[in-house]
């Protein structure tokens, strides 16, 4: 036991880097406001004030075999209950069956697409029709299909395997349609992603969209086949700007503009303490609760109509197709710093009618007209604190900090001196999300928010005892080697505070990497209870195969005869799957005032082997141009 003490940092890092109804609700502060699938946590939903959420219909799970299923996502019970409490749902349609695919076109493009939307053979329009006929006064908003952009066959979020005027012809069918079954409903454009082109040098999917609609003389006098358009933007808050205020240009360039819903935004806090993740970026809790409020006030100047959060609430699937933490509310149910956020920001951008964003070098500054009075929405773009003279438009103001915290400020010869602190930053070159924004309120004030408290209180959780016998990590690495394994699982213990993490194993590469949820406490002497919920990190889809082989070298060397405490620990990461590539290692000189930290493993069983397919890629973000909307 004594050599696995030694193990800790390189494993810790190996690990991390593998690794009954609410009350009905009082009016939102603003029904354009929303968060995607607010039904798993209603009622902090409704703490929250979410005015309208997105549920995904996906009619590959619907109708799996053909057209005798139904299958719906969501309960009658749930989106009554959703309803009740002012929700207004909105319907995302997207994933074709195998048995309606016509798969000489293209993944996810429907048998008989180019038939008439009236053509019993188009299957397309014929899941429509009973689609929408069924919802109709409960979901009157449908989102037709969901980053038709994503060109990447492996990619897991890869749905539309058909041409730019195949996609322009599955919306001319789904407008077409929807119309005619129900009037009343509203039909917006899928959200498209912008990087997956702009990343790679390709133009953009929502340009050649635009390109091959206007070449439909039919178009015009059908709202060329939409009421809105979506948009998914994530962790720039000066991308929500331009990439908004760049399809509004888009269309006008092509002869008409719609109204642009912000469907997708947030950053994923991936330094979450109580959920560490990878990801694309590392982002704190305060980073991504700060986030939330440039986001909203970036999406207004830029001329978003509706803004959604993605999401309410993580849930085991999603950990499982994406590790990274998007959810305002943990799976346990604590509430992330940026559920506050949201509030703040839904509850003194409430009424907004227009935006201006006035972008300095050193902060951004957004005024937002309201329908009674103006917000203005200012923070610093760099690490360094600013000191802002804002104009005053009101005999005096209420200064709100971004947990909703408030006091009343004066102006002097007509402005408010404003003093922000700088930015985390912990993006560099640039620092994509910038500090702790303030809100100064003039004039028709809104309501209160409700929680005012910067770090939110975790929710208690029990404490697992675990009766764990220790493994050597070389006597697991020798039953390895023996046995030549193809499939099998190990269990470790490490901390504090001590977490329990699980490691699959097929074909001697690691394809899943889980912890426990919650802490657990390790008691040689205790029975074992029931092992605690896990939570997984990495999976196979998002996983690049390091192989354990890897792993023991890395960990292998950790049983030299060396002071237990005496190493500072620098790990060069390898890529974007972060795995670390080299391990530097310096003596500290007050080692004996270090305490050492414990890691065993405690379990080493076989599993069915399974096949581990290779890593797919992932966008990667570049600057873009920053066009300003037309007023």
């Amino acid at each position: 036991m004594h050599r696995t003490v030694r193990l800790t940092a390189i494993l810790i890092l190996a690990l991390t880097a593998l690794a009954g109804p609410p009350a009905a609700m009082a009016d939102p502060p603003d029904p354009r406001f929303g968060a995607v699938e607010t039904y798993d946590a209603p009622a902090a939903a409704t703490d929250l004030g979410a005015a309208w959420t997105r549920i995904p219909f996906l009619w590959a799970q619907m109708q799996p075999n053909g057209t005798h299923e139904w299958f719906p996502p969501i309960s009658d019970e749930a989106l009554a209950q959703e309803i009740a409490l002012g929700r207004q749902p909105v319907g995302l349609v997207i994933t074709t069956p195998g048995w309606a695919t016509d798969m000489s076109i293209g993944p996810g493009v429907p048998y008989g697409l180019h038939t008439g939307h009236n053509d019993p053979a188009n299957l397309w329009a014929t899941f429509l029709r009973r689609l929408v006929s069924t919802y109709a006064g409960r979901i009157d908003h449908w989102i037709i299909w969901n980053e038709p952009d994503v060109w990447d066959p492996a990619h897991p979020g890869y749905t539309w395997g058909g041409s730019v005027e195949d996609f322009v012809q599955l919306q001319r069918v789904a407008y077409l349609t929807i119309k005619e079954t129900n009037p009343n409903a509203t039909v917006i454009l899928a959200g498209t992603s912008y990087w997956w082109d702009a990343a790679f040098g390709r133009d953009l999917y929502f340009r050649r969209y635009l390109d091959a609609l206007v070449q439909d003389l039919a178009a015009p006098g059908n709202n060329y086949y939409c009421d809105a358009v979506a948009l998914h933007v994530y962790f720039e808050p000066d991308h929500v700007y331009s990439i908004t205020a760049l399809y509004h240009q888009l269309m006008r360039e092509h002869g008409f503009d719609k109204p642009i819903w912000l469907v997708e935004t947030n950053a994923a806090p991936t330094l979450d303490p109580q959920m560490p993740a990878g990801g694309r970026f590392a982002i704190t809790l305060e980073e991504q609760a700060a986030y939330i409020i440039q986001a909203f006030a970036m999406a207004i100047a830029g001329g978003a109509s509706r803004i959604g959060v993605f999401k309410m609430i993580d849930t085991p699937t999603d950990l499982t197709a994406n590790p990274e933490p998007f959810g305002l509310v943990r799976a346990d149910g604590s509430r992330r710093p940026a559920f506050t956020a949201y509030q703040v920001a839904a509850t003194y951008l409430a009424g907004f009618q227009s935006g201006r964003l006035d972008q300095r070098p050193e902060a951004n500054i957004v005024t937002v007209t309201r329908a009674e009075g103006m917000t203005t929405v200012a923070w610093a773009r760099t690490p360094n604190p600013v000191t802002l003279q804002i104009p005053a438009h009101a005999a005096a103001a209420t200064l709100v900090d971004m947990w909703g915290q408030r006091r009343t400020i004066w102006p002097r010869d007509g402005q408010y001196t404003l003093d922000l602190p700088g930015a985390v930053c912990t993006n560099r070159d640039p620092c994509i999300i910038g500090g702790p924004p303030y809100l100064i309120v003039e004039g028709g004030e809104p309501r209160d928010v409700v929680p005012v408290t910067p770090t939110p209180t975790p929710t208690p959780v029990p404490v697992y005892a675990l009766n764990l016998r220790p493994i050597e990590i070389k006597e697991a690495h020798d039953v390895w080697r023996k046995r030549g394994l193809s499939g099998y699982q190990i269990e470790l213990v490490a901390g504090p505070p001590h977490y329990l993490y699980r490691l699959t194993v097929a074909a001697g590469r690691i394809t899943e990497v889980q912890r426990s949820m919650e802490p657990v406490e390790v008691d040689l002497s205790a029975p074992r209870l029931t092992p605690p919920p896990m939570t997984t990190l990495y999976n196979r889809r998002r996983l690049a195969p390091l192989t354990v082989e890897g792993l023991f070298e890395r960990v292998s060397r950790y049983y030299d005869d060396r002071p237990s405490c005496s190493i500072t620990v620098t790990v060069r990461l390898d890529g974007q799957w972060a795995f670390p590539r080299q391990v530097i290692e310096q003596p500290s000189e007050a080692c004996d005032r270090v305490e050492a930290r414990g890691v065993a493993v405690v379990a080493f069983a076989t599993l069915t082997p399974t096949p581990s397919p290779a890593p797919t890629s992932t966008a990667v973000s570049t600057p873009t141009p920053t066009p300003r909307p037309t007023e």
